[in-house]
Parts: C-alpha cells; structure tokens; sequence
C-alpha cells in the first residue's frame, strides 16, 4: 500500500468517524504513516508513548525522537 493510499483510507475512516479518542488516533493514523514511511514504530528509541496528567486522566501522546531517514 502506498503512503497515499494510506492517507485516502485515513480520509475515508475521518469521515466515518471510526477514530473515536487519542488512543484510536494515535493507532489508527500516527502509528500507521510511521510505519508507512519506515520508521521503526517499535523501537522505544526512536518512538515512545509518553503520559500526561490532565483532569485524573491518563492521555496517550505519540512523541518521536529525532530520527534520520
């Protein structure tokens, strides 16, 4: 698949609401195009979840390190 069908389908699941909450974004959108473009989404090094403290609730945040292609 290629990166813009990739974003096409990301389009398509906007319109239809399917990423409901930070999680479903951060898996179903961030965590993808990382992936689309190489990047090794599971190397903790390079692309780690980091948690805020808001309102008694833990937020995922997708937060990427420096990394050369």
């Amino acid at each position: 698949m290629t990166l813009k069908e990739h974003i096409d389908d990301i389009r398509e699941g906007l319109d239809k609401d399917i990423f409901v909450g930070e999680a479903a974004v951060s898996q179903g959108i961030v965590l993808r195009l990382l992936n689309a473009l190489t990047w090794p989404t599971y190397n903790t090094q390079v692309v780690t979840p980091t948690y805020r403290h808001r309102k008694k609730t833990d937020a995922f945040w997708a937060s990427v390190r420096k990394y050369s292609l």
